[in-house]
């Protein structure tokens, strides 16, 4: 029997992807295990359906009066142009072998596919998520966060600053710090008059370099989070579920206490502070184009709200990973008692 069904659902909210056909149980399974892990969940009995995306075949991509291309797909190797078009009642979106065909009043979806494209699909459906999540006031950004008595301490820098190296370090030096997430997290800033994050994937990639480093501070105790099962991808990156490292329940919202700094090139951890760059909320991999949903003016109202809720903590500048976690812990606790 074909898999039908790919069931995603976040909070109450379900969106539902459905097989016509058009995919075999490798790609579906494939498929699912693209898709932000977070979101993989039974869906509850009080669950709102967001949307169905229906996938079907098809002969020919029907053409239309493309007004504009639009780039997406992360990392350069995979970035492509989409042509896109709109008129009253539907958006559409041409890939090289796929049409993408939106009801604007139903927020419904079919594609029509003429050769399956599952990364193309991946960046599609995991963007359409996003940008529904951005319009129920859930904004998505690039970092890790812990949790350390019940409070969250979101952890930021460019990609390849050591933001995992550090998570998983913390996580590994101190039984009260627990790890919420690695890589992508969703913050709504009016929960309880209070700015709120939880983990936006459950995936960690993490090189074989950070990984020995971790040993040399910390022993071997990381192996235990590592089975046969992690899968080594192309670019050498091993990849696990963060539910291995879970001390806490992943799909919980905490308050966001303070951010920390990775800075790799400056070989320091260094003030907290909100940077710009987390809420850049139309990147390449992730772009606010989908145009179904009304998403207001999240970034500001996320920045402004942080920028007076956060304090700063100083913390030690120093290339030395075992004493960056130790100051970083002592930081912690200092904070948590002042606030």
């Amino acid at each position: 029997m074909k898999k039908k069904e790919i069931h995603l659902s976040f909070i109450n909210y379900e969106i539902v992807i459905i097989n016509n056909g058009i995919l075999t149980d490798a790609q579906m399974i494939k498929l699912e295990s693209y898709l932000p892990t977070i979101f993989l969940k039974k869906t509850k009995n009080n669950s709102i359906l967001v949307s169905s995306i229906y996938l079907h075949k098809t002969e020919h991509i029907r053409e239309y009066k493309w007004t504009k291309k639009m780039i997406h797909g992360g990392e350069e190797e995979y970035r492509q142009f989409i042509d896109y078009y709109e008129d009253d009642n539907n958006i559409y979106y041409k890939y090289p072998t796929m049409l993408g065909i939106a009801d604007k009043k139903n927020k419904k979806i079919d594609f029509f596919i003429q050769e399956p494209d599952l990364l193309s699909l991946r960046f599609f459906i995991k963007s359409f998520i996003l940008e529904f999540l951005y319009s129920k006031n859930w904004f998505p950004c690039h970092g890790a966060a812990i949790v350390y008595n019940n409070k969250a301490y979101l952890i930021a820098g460019q990609k390849g600053d050591g933001k995992t190296t550090l998570l998983l370090a913390l996580g590994l030096s101190n039984d009260d710090i627990s790890i919420l997430a690695n890589d992508m997290l969703l913050i709504n800033n009016n929960v309880n008059d209070a700015a709120v994050v939880c983990s936006g994937d459950t995936n960690i990639r993490i090189t074989k370099e950070s990984i020995n480093l971790i040993k040399k501070s910390f022993g071997s105790k990381i192996d235990e989070y590592f089975s046969n099962e992690t899968t080594i991808l192309k670019n050498g990156k091993f990849l696990v579920n963060l539910r291995n490292f879970q001390k806490v329940e992943l799909d919980d919202m905490y308050k966001i206490n303070g951010i920390i700094i990775c800075n790799k090139k400056k070989n320091e951890l260094c003030q907290i502070k909100i940077p710009e760059y987390i809420y850049k909320d139309n990147t390449l991999e992730h772009p606010i184009w989908i145009n179904l949903f009304n998403t207001n003016n999240l970034k500001e109202n996320v920045n402004t709200f942080l920028k007076k809720q956060i304090q700063t903590i100083n913390l030690i500048k120093t290339p030395e990973l075992n004493t960056i976690v130790n100051y970083t812990v002592k930081g912690l606790k200092k904070y948590d008692e002042d606030n």
